[in-house]
């Protein structure tokens, strides 16, 4: 049944976006009592949300979309061109799909590098004195010098001595 309310510009279908459901409203007496925050008047009609859309997951949909902000395009840190960003995060160049031929060389040239530097993080050997021992990179923060506290401290003495 379709909602009627010289009031309002309710059409009777679901205002969700990209949602047109038609909404059934229901007929009868109105119930005495509600459950808290379900009602917005003392005669028992549902809230205004909760008639205007089909489903939970549709007035979460409309809630949501309330919310969103309009987008502001971002400049590529790489190719200096402005792109819209996607996802929730904050992202310094373009999207590799959606960027021109030499955006993407410069991307590529960026794995390539970022690859060699952590190659060279993992071939890495302990500085102390007499000592040529790997040193395991865990993959984040600054790359340990030593492989050991005894070659670190063997290493400050050493240097206590020759000053």
């Amino acid at each position: 049944m379709p909602y009627n309310d010289p009031h309002d510009d309710f059409d009777g279908t679901c205002a969700a976006p990209g949602c047109r459901n038609e909404i059934h409203q229901p007929e009868g007496r109105l119930l005495r009592r509600q459950p808290r925050g379900m009602t917005d008047a003392k005669d028992g009609r549902t809230i205004r949300d909760q008639r205007r859309t089909c489903s939970n997951a549709c007035r979460t949909a409309l809630s949501r979309s309330r919310r969103e902000k309009p987008r502001a395009l971002v400049t590529c840190r790489l190719c200096g061109q402005p792109f819209l960003p996607r996802g929730r995060g904050r992202w310094a160049v373009c999207p590799y799909d959606d960027a021109d031929d030499f955006c993407q060389e410069l991307q590529d040239d960026r794995v390539d590098t970022n690859a060699i530097r952590l190659a060279a993080l993992d071939e890495a050997v302990c500085q102390g004195p007499d000592c040529q021992e790997p040193i395991p990179y865990a993959g984040r923060g600054r790359p340990p010098k030593f492989h050991s506290a005894a070659c670190r401290t063997r290493s400050y003495r050493a240097t206590q001595k020759g000053a």
